[in-house]
């Protein structure tokens, strides 16, 4: 399905919203459009000023151009109502199909990064780190909640750089002090890394983060920070510190 394909990397220092299909796609249907707009919306529930978005068209293709023509342009319209800026395309074999649809084709990412003044695209790290860590802000109780979309082993020094930095420019959202409250479920840390993430997390308390916790241990190996069994008593763990209410916790505890 389009909404489980598509991915988003947002870079909220330069306010670009970088947008990827990780496996092949047709856009060909008007329920494929709106598959596609919801998961955007749902990106852009951390956005709070004008961006631009650079969709890489690598793994898209279309089955009929005038379906194509009418709802990718509502789509695009409807965004720019929603403080899109620009749209930039790239890695697109063919620009035909996107003209007069207020976009403009850029020829690859480093043209892309070029154009906005952006930094050369970040290494890629092993096991796509990286791409498999996502974060979900709660503001109003000042909590951060990491997960993964795939099992992963934090094994190296460059997944230590990889999440710093991804956590980082999460942070740029923030003006206010938070915990990092974490789904264990498809994270493992290697023992070998427990002096790095230590070092991590107190760069991290160097701007304002209270605590780290996790929940659901994909394994009996220890983990360098709490962890409990369930989602329900972390979170009652930061109710009792005054940074989170303990009743809008969503789960189901293990028994």
């Amino acid at each position: 399905m389009i909404r489980e394909s598509v991915v988003f990397e947002p870079d909220f220092q330069k306010r670009v919203l970088f947008m990827r299909f990780k496996s092949p796609v047709t856009l060909a249907t008007k329920v494929d459009f709106l598959q596609w707009r919801s998961a955007w919306m749902e990106a852009l529930k951390s956005w709070h000023s004008p961006y631009t978005a650079a969709i890489d068209w690598h793994n898209v293709d279309i089955s009929d151009a005038d379906v194509f023509k009418e709802q990718f342009g509502l789509m695009i319209r409807f965004f720019q109502g929603l403080f899109l800026k620009k749209t930039l395309v790239f890695n697109c074999a063919s620009a035909d199909f996107l003209a007069n649809h207020e976009v403009e084709i850029v020829a690859d990412e480093e043209q892309v990064r070029e154009r906005l003044g952006l930094e050369r695209k970040p290494r890629v790290f092993s096991s796509n780190f990286r791409d498999a860590i996502q974060f979900q802000n709660d503001f109003k109780q000042h909590v951060i909640e990491m997960s993964l979309t795939e099992p992963v082993v934090l094994s190296t020094a460059e997944h230590i750089s990889s999440l710093k930095s991804k956590l980082s420019n999460n942070l740029m959202q923030w003006h206010s002090k938070w915990s990092l409250l974490i789904n264990c479920e498809n994270l493992q840390i290697d023992e070998a890394m427990f002096d790095e993430w230590n070092k991590l997390m107190r760069y991290f308390r160097g701007f304002f983060m209270k605590n780290c916790l996790g929940y659901n241990p994909a394994t009996a190996a220890p983990y360098p920070f709490t962890c409990y069994r369930s989602r329900h008593k972390a979170v009652g763990q930061l109710e009792s510190e005054g940074a989170f209410m303990g009743n809008e916790a969503n789960c189901n505890s293990k028994k």
